[in-house]
């Protein structure tokens, strides 16, 4: 397609390493040098963590294991905090989120926009794009 995104929006625990891979593994790619990164986190979590080899599986050039250190136990919290770690902002997506993955994203320090209910979420997520793209 030959474009650049301005940015790039992850959603849910499913999309927890695209982040990563942006920002490390295709950092010095043109078409996404200059991208931002916002990932929203969903009440769709799992209780049981992945396979223990998770975190050596997602290794490629650019991502080192200390990069991935966190998820050396790959459960629905770590992965968050994976992808809070490498977005340039976050989005609460549910309006309930579990405690301790509220605050993963709360001691972040990244620009978190709560969870917003109803139609006025299209004029939020456009305030919010804007800041995180013109930071």
């Amino acid at each position: 397609m030959r474009w650049s995104p301005d940015l790039v929006h992850c959603h849910g625990w499913f999309t927890s390493l695209v982040p990563l891979y942006i920002k490390k593994a295709y950092r010095e790619d043109p078409i996404f040098a200059d991208s931002k990164v916002v990932f929203s986190v969903y009440d769709n979590g799992f209780d049981l963590p992945l396979n223990k080899s998770f975190s050596e599986k997602v290794l490629v050039d650019g991502v080192s294991s200390d990069h991935v250190s966190m998820i050396k136990d790959p459960g629905y919290e770590n992965l968050v905090s994976l992808a809070a770690t490498y977005s340039d902002g976050l989005i609460q997506g549910s309006e309930n989120l579990p405690g301790s993955v509220s605050e993963v994203l709360k001691s972040s320090g990244k620009p978190l926009l709560d969870y917003v209910n109803g139609e006025q979420y299209v004029d939020e997520f456009s305030v919010f794009y804007d800041s995180i793209i013109n930071n």
